[in-house]
């Protein structure tokens, strides 16, 4: 009987789920995932061994019609589904895999890929708050094992929940092993900046930030209701011939470009309990590209850098001075990154999937034996 995994997105391009899904059936196990079905994708599909299944709702773009309706749908399609154990991707998608686990008395592990009780979508909508706390704080009995992206959160879910064993599984990419990267003196005077184009990122501080730069290029990599109102800031301060925007790019492209880069940037601000504690994939594909991070000066990043100085932290408070000080480090003297990048290339062999995996590994051993799970 599969592993079933359980998303409330269409996962396309959810990278976590597919290298836990992948890693399942290199370990011997069938594995299904159960998602949204969207107009941009198939309803049934195999992809390297696991099964992808997306389940139709009438309202899939949003609003609590579209929660009700996937989990009612989805625990009907899981009441039905053979499994051995269940993989329950968020909150949105507990009351579902916790009804079937517990009919069907099946482990369920709950991967917690944000510390929901700190969204800031609930500080805007107090009552939808109110309820999807009380509804993990119900349900969170029925876990038998609960993961977490880094070892703060991992810290304020053991308070909550110091019954429930956990573990922290770190968005990590696949390890890159002798692939070459571009040597660093070589690269051109590029800063790279990946990801959504969200407001809490830093993204306006970017180009105001690299305009003082008298030459170099800035990228962006990704999307986001962000990217007009930086297209338009690019052109206010005269720089958008050096700065471009490359969209959606797939990860192979990601990565060739980001390796291109002499840093790349990751800049969450602190104001709210999960960007505080953000460990984004970001953060580790441009060490696994050999590109030295500047990071704001948050409690993941700062101690990431207390394993390997990967780059450089910059502080909130005049957060664009300080940025176009570092920037102009960076895009002046290719020689002030090669130590950084020499680290990047020593923490790619640690801060990867290959040596993660392991741990999920071991929780799955443990619970389809029988067993309870331990807490690490």
């Amino acid at each position: 009987k599969p592993i079933v995994h359980v998303t409330i997105s269409d996962c396309r391009s959810e990278r976590r789920i597919f290298n836990q899904a992948f890693s399942g059936t290199e370990w011997g196990y069938p594995v299904k995932i159960v998602a949204l079905k969207t107009p941009a994708a198939p309803s049934r599909e195999t992809i390297r061994g696991v099964s992808v299944e997306r389940i139709s709702i009438t309202n899939p773009d949003g609003g609590p019609r579209k929660f009700l309706e996937f989990n009612f749908r989805a625990s009907k399609f899981l009441m039905k589904t053979p499994a051995s154990l269940i993989h329950a991707h968020d909150l949105w998608v507990l009351p579902a895999a916790a009804l079937a686990a517990q009919i069907k008395r099946l482990p369920l592990v709950y991967d917690a890929h944000e510390f929901y009780r700190g969204l800031r979508i609930f500080q805007e909508k107090p009552i939808s708050g109110w309820l999807w706390r009380q509804t993990e704080s119900l349900l969170i009995r029925r876990v038998n094992a609960l993961i977490a992206v880094n070892a703060h959160h991992q810290r304020l879910y053991r308070n909550l929940y110091p019954n429930v064993p956990s573990l922290v599984l770190l968005n990590v990419p696949h390890y890159l092993g002798n692939t070459a990267v571009l040597p660093y003196t070589s690269r051109p005077p590029v800063i790279i900046y990946q990801g959504l184009f969200r407001p809490g990122r830093g993204l306006e501080h970017i180009i105001p930030a690299f305009s003082r730069l008298p030459h170099g290029e800035l990228w962006f990599v990704g999307t986001g209701e962000l990217e007009e109102y930086l297209k338009s800031q690019a052109k206010e301060f005269g720089i958008e011939n050096r700065v471009t925007f490359w969209g959606f790019q797939p990860y192979d492209r990601i990565l060739s470009l980001t390796q291109q880069a002499r840093a790349g940037l990751v800049l969450f601000q602190g104001d709210h309990i999960n960007y505080r504690y953000a460990s984004p994939n970001k953060f580790f594909e441009y060490v696994q590209a050999g590109t030295p991070v500047i990071a704001t000066d948050i409690p993941t990043f700062r101690q990431f850098f207390t394993q390997f100085q990967v780059g450089d932290l910059v502080n909130e408070n005049g957060l664009t001075d300080h940025l176009a000080q570092l920037m102009q480090k960076y895009i002046t003297d290719p020689h002030y990154g090669e130590h950084k990048h020499q680290q990047c290339l020593q923490a790619r062999k640690v801060w990867n999937w290959e040596e993660e995996s392991s741990k999920l590994k071991q929780l799955y051993r443990w619970l389809l034996s029988g067993k309870n799970a331990p807490d690490s």
